[in-house]
């Protein structure tokens, strides 16, 4: 039998691909558009926060849960996984003086590993439905 974090991680990743796609298109759009970094950064997750939810909830972890308790725990877990990626961004960009598109690839990467872990573990955990 395969390890379901194994087949869940690819999911995951399946879903990421379409998502960042989304979220960086919007992200790099509103910073080609003059926005600063932060807010360009606010609105693409924002966006990616609604594709994600969706994709996650019935494709990835195919939750049986209402909405009502998983958006909820989604929105916390995101939440988390945001904060995360963006004091990783803000930090990058501010501090290091890094390109603020790479920053913003940076920040992303600390946001897939925060939001599989707290997706997987609460936000779409059967243990306590």
């Amino acid at each position: 039998m395969k390890n379901p974090w194994h087949k869940a991680g690819i999911k995951y990743l399946s879903v990421g691909v379409v998502n960042t796609c989304v979220g960086y298109g919007v992200i790099f759009f509103a910073l080609w558009c003059g926005i600063v970094p932060e807010v360009a950064n606010a609105i693409g997750y924002g966006v990616g926060f609604v594709v994600s939810y969706i994709l996650n909830k019935t494709f990835t972890f195919a939750s049986p849960s209402s909405h009502k308790r998983d958006l909820p725990r989604f929105a916390l877990a995101m939440g988390i996984a945001y904060v995360a990626q963006f004091l990783v961004m803000s930090f990058a960009y501010r501090i290091l003086d890094m390109n603020p598109y790479f920053a913003q690839i940076v920040g992303g990467v600390v946001y897939v590993c925060v939001g599989f872990v707290m997706s997987k573990c609460y936000a779409f955990s059967s243990k306590d439905s």
